[in-house]
């Protein structure tokens, strides 16, 4: 079970509108585009912290792979709905950062879904865990109020 995080605790939110190859039979939002919609939204929650996520791959300086994804349901989202992705990180490991979302629907307090996805630090050429580097830690921090 997620612990529920009010929204005004999130400092970045991230907008999306529901396309319609992302919905299924049912017309509404087939579940594993949550998982897409989730990793746009880190991507871009970096970008805004100053942290440009295709650069820091480039040059291998920072990168994560997912570890643990726990997602829970709470309303259908539909096709040409606008939803609010909020990210939030509430701490730091020493290799992981759980990063928890909110998803509503625009301008709503109906919340969508709730999940946690923990990414690792991880170095692609030594295909292993590897300490998150200081000046990510950094911005992180200074963002969160960490």
């Amino acid at each position: 079970m997620l612990d529920k995080e009010p929204k005004d605790s999130f400092r970045f939110c991230h907008k999306i509108r529901v396309r319609y190859p992302e919905v299924d039979m049912q017309q509404i939002v087939f579940n594993a585009n949550y998982l897409t919609y989730l990793d746009m939204a880190w991507v871009e929650y970096l970008r805004n912290i100053g942290l440009q996520y295709s650069e820091l791959l480039k040059t291998h300086e920072f990168d994560t792979v997912i570890a643990k994804v726990t997602m829970e349901y709470k309303r259908q989202a539909r096709y040409d709905e606008v939803l609010d992705i909020y990210v939030r990180v509430k701490m730091l490991g020493n290799k992981s950062i759980p990063v928890i979302f909110l998803v509503t629907r625009e301008n709503s307090a109906d919340t969508v879904l709730e999940a946690e996805v923990i990414h690792v630090s991880y170095n692609l050429e030594l295909d292993t865990s590897c300490m998150i580097p200081e000046f990510v830690k950094k911005r992180i921090s200074e963002f969160e109020g960490l």
